[in-house]
């Protein structure tokens, strides 16, 4: 079944600006601010525990499923291709966000603590359906978490922020993140179309 991934482009400062300002609901917000700061993968962001939040150096550890590795097999009684045994297990990864935001969230935390050990106490389906919500409703676009990401990367792309940084923040490789180092995002091509090239 072919399904239509719902896209994951950046998103222009002006969009971020009106995106926060537009969102209404304090825990949507504060979810968004997180992933457009942090850069974290929905799952990362997802299983924040308590005791990975540093107040004092304004660090969330997460950690970093993806680079879990698995060798396949073929179960015998569907057919279908299952995961066999764990090549390489993920790693945690300390991410630096602004101290106004982790304010934030240290206020947010202490009005709406959760029964479990994570922060979020919401499902992968759920961070999706917040994002999709308010691109849609302020944006009048529908774009998925991952557009958090890429927004990261391009904003910080786009004020030379160096690559070995963003490596420590996102977990991505050289080549990865060179790519969006590659794009012109539209901002960057609406200057260089108003900037005065005789001087």
């Amino acid at each position: 079944m072919n399904r239509k991934r719902t896209p994951n482009d950046a998103l222009t400062k002006v969009q971020v600006k009106a995106l926060l300002e537009g969102i209404t609901i304090p825990r949507d917000k504060l979810m968004i601010q997180m992933g457009i700061y942090s850069g974290c993968r929905v799952n990362e962001l997802r299983w924040v525990r308590y005791d990975k939040l540093d107040f004092v150096q304004n660090t969330i550890t997460v950690f970093d499923d993806k680079k879990n590795q698995w060798t396949w097999k073929i179960d015998t009684q569907t057919g279908r291709k299952v995961r066999d045994k764990k090549l390489t297990e993920g790693r945690w990864r300390k991410i630096n966000l602004p101290g106004w935001l982790m304010v934030e969230l240290q206020a947010y935390i202490k009005t709406h603590p959760t029964k479990t050990e994570f922060v979020w106490n919401i499902s992968w389906g759920q961070f999706e359906r917040v994002i999709q919500k308010w691109t849609s409703k302020v944006l009048h676009i529908k774009r998925s978490w991952h557009t958090l990401r890429h927004t990261y990367v391009s904003l910080h792309a786009r004020i030379k922020t160096p690559m070995s940084v963003l490596r420590a923040q996102t977990g991505d490789t050289a080549a990865t993140l060179q790519k969006v180092y590659e794009q012109a995002d539209p901002d960057t091509i609406r200057e260089a179309a108003e900037a005065n090239l005789l001087g």
